[in-house]
């Protein structure tokens, strides 16, 4: 995963805004931008999935994407990519 944002510099992109004008911000290769480990075994991996996909996006602050690795049995994992659909969540 981080070779693929490594290449792909729009994964990493971030939208950010200076007097209401936004612009794109290219945010530092890190770990954390890459796969998601989830740790431990759910007894339901469906929930811990819809939990893991209703996170909202910070545009500002996240890359256009995340990507979770959910354990769902012995040497068993679901990969789940959630795009951001570029629409600001309400808040609570």
């Amino acid at each position: 995963m981080a070779d693929t944002m490594r290449r792909h510099k729009v994964l990493r992109t971030a939208i950010r805004s200076e007097r209401g004008v936004p612009y794109p911000y290219r945010l530092p290769l890190t770990e954390d931008h890459g796969l998601q480990v989830v740790a431990g075994g759910s007894p339901d991996p469906g929930h811990r999935l819809r939990e893991l996909l209703a996170q909202p996006f910070d545009l500002a602050q996240d890359p256009p994407f995340r990507a979770h690795l959910v354990p769902t049995g012995p040497e068993k994992h679901l990969l789940a990519l959630a795009p951001t659909t570029g629409r600001p969540t309400p808040s609570p």
